[in-house]
């Protein structure tokens, strides 16, 4: 979370990104820029958590068909390989197929 906005000496209000300050004549329209900056932030950071999540799940199914996991693996953790299969394969394939297809690729770069 960034740092509150603070007042500076002659009455006006400050936020700063940690490059740059924007100043605000109240101390409301501070603290919404301060959230949109927030929002921003977070936005990014969720983008390449999912980046990374769904190309680490694109390797899972080489990792899945190089150890022959639909044959050798066991049941664990209260699910079926059958049940983890159909997440590594088709749920991977159809999550990644809208991510990365149809432009959307370009939009969760740009905010990488």
């Amino acid at each position: 979370m960034s740092a509150a906005p603070y007042q500076a000496a002659d009455g006006r209000w400050i936020i700063f990104d940690g490059t740059s300050k924007r100043f605000f004549d109240t101390e409301q329209e501070a603290w919404m820029a301060q959230r949109e900056v927030e929002f921003v932030r977070e936005t990014k950071a969720d983008t390449r958590l999912l980046w990374d999540v769904l190309h680490r799940m694109k390797q899972r199914q080489s990792e899945w068909n190089a150890l022959d996991y639909g044959n050798t693996l066991d049941d664990a953790e209260g699910v079926t390989a059958a049940q983890v299969g159909a997440v590594v394969f088709a749920t991977t394939d159809a999550l990644t197929a809208i991510a990365f297809g149809s432009g959307h690729a370009t939009n969760l770069a740009r905010l990488l």
